[in-house]
């Protein structure tokens, strides 16, 4: 835990939680699985582990190296992945979770949470609220089904849905496909087949 200052956090071998606090600090996982917390946060942050330019609140001039996975404060938050294989916890709030490359898992948490896994086989859990799988970033058109995602295509095909209400599709021909609870399913651009 770093505290108020600008600090340097590095986890060695194991794996590590690393919770740099306010200022801008260097995270460094180390060896083994680690996890970058903004759980004290007193209000919500972006946290990108590619942009750093991005990164605000506590996160604002952070830097990471050797850090696979991320968990954001109890407000609302904006995180993004690296291209590896990571984890994503949104915690509290109404979190925008983005997975980029890589079979990522994306958990919501609570509230009403948004979950771009971007390529790759991603497991998508909203957690309680009503949360919203999205394909924004998507460069062609998906097939995303909430009743039977093995049918999958595009940037979706793998992926996986836990208390998953809401799609929003890409800016080409989607099909998005509902199952037996209330959805809203948003096609955006292109000829889209919105099936509730």
């Amino acid at each position: 835990y770093g505290g108020n200052n600008n600090d340097t956090l590095d986890g060695g071998s194991g794996d590590d939680t690393l919770e740099g606090g306010t200022g801008a600090d260097h995270l460094i996982g180390g060896n083994g699985t680690d996890l970058v917390s903004y759980d004290g946060a007193s209000s919500g942050v972006v946290a990108d582990f590619l942009i750093l330019s991005s990164n605000a609140g506590d996160a604002e001039g952070d830097t990471y190296a050797s850090v696979e996975n991320l968990s954001g404060s109890t407000h609302r938050d904006r995180l993004y992945a690296n291209d590896s294989n990571n984890k994503l916890w949104g915690q509290n709030g109404d979190d925008d979770l983005h997975g980029r490359n890589g079979n990522d898992s994306l958990y919501g948490g609570n509230n009403n949470d948004r979950l771009n896994g971007g390529l790759g086989a991603d497991r998508l859990d909203g957690g309680s609220g009503t949360d919203e799988a999205a394909y924004w970033d998507a460069t062609s058109g998906v097939r995303a089904d909430l009743s039977n995602a093995s049918s999958n295509t595009g940037e979706a095909a793998g992926d996986t849905y836990i208390s998953i209400e809401n799609i929003a599709g890409s800016n080409h021909a989607d099909t998005l496909v509902g199952n037996s609870g209330n959805n809203t399913l948003l096609g955006r651009d292109g000829a889209d087949k919105l099936y509730g």
